[in-house]
């Protein structure tokens, strides 16, 4: 992912900071990021608003952040989607590696080259809180992955208005992907790792809800009205 470096001097950029304040350039890492998470690049069919605020924050801001990311010309509204400005020109050389096909070597080598021993990772105590993102208690490998207290807590605390069930089915899906890589325990999304657990949960929490409400609109279809008292959950739109 290339950012320029006189990124803060363009127009567009001092426009959206206006809007958003000094952590406009987070912001547009964060979005920038996703393209290339799972070679997703500039087209995300079917995704809203809704979508690309959680992607960036964890949660909904009401439609306010995606508006002025629209309103500077970082992204589009498409009909089938949403279309971030020009990731794929800015980055063509990413993207072509990405479309390169897989070439079979001619022969094997004779001897394989000498390689260094495998150095085992440092073992990782799972703790109940902290920082995940830096070391633990002992200054050894640090964690890419949270625990389910964290998780948890993480999204109830930013108020994402997610069912503690969905976000711990989330967590276990992760969980069912954990390895152990030369930077610690991470989970695996697609052919990469995840870096930032916050908003892959956050990604995959969003596609659940918006599965479980299609299933629920499928359901319901034709039925009388449900008695009084009887909750539905509702998705609020951004």
């Amino acid at each position: 992912m290339i950012i320029e470096a006189d990124i803060v001097r363009h127009p567009k950029f001092i426009k959206l900071k206006t809007l958003v304040g000094d952590i406009a350039l987070e912001h547009l890492a964060r979005l920038w990021a996703h393209c290339q998470q799972g070679k997703r690049g500039q087209t995300w069919t079917g995704a809203d608003a809704l979508y690309v605020e959680v992607v960036i924050t964890g949660s909904s801001q009401r439609g306010k952040l995606f508006t002025a990311l629209r309103d500077c010309d970082w992204l589009h509204e498409r009909p089938d989607g949403i279309e971030i400005h020009e990731w794929d020109k800015y980055n063509a050389s990413l993207v072509a590696r990405w479309n390169r096909p897989k070439q079979t070597p001619a022969h094997k080598a004779a001897q394989p080259p000498a390689q260094p021993p495998a150095q085992t990772p440092a073992p990782v105590r799972e703790g109940s809180g902290g920082d995940t993102s830096g070391q633990d208690r002992r200054g050894n490998t640090p964690r890419l992955t949270p625990t389910l207290v964290e998780a948890v807590a993480y999204f109830q605390k930013n108020d994402s208005g997610y069912a503690k069930a969905d976000i711990e089915a989330v967590f276990t899906s992760f969980e069912a992907t954990k390895m152990t890589t030369e930077h610690g325990y991470a989970w695996r999304w697609g052919n990469g790792t995840v870096t930032d657990w916050r908003n892959a949960m956050a990604s995959r929490l969003l596609d659940r809800v918006k599965k479980n409400s299609a299933r629920g609109a499928e359901k319901t279809d034709g039925e009388p009205p449900k008695p009084a008292g009887t909750t539905v959950a509702k998705l609020e739109r951004a």
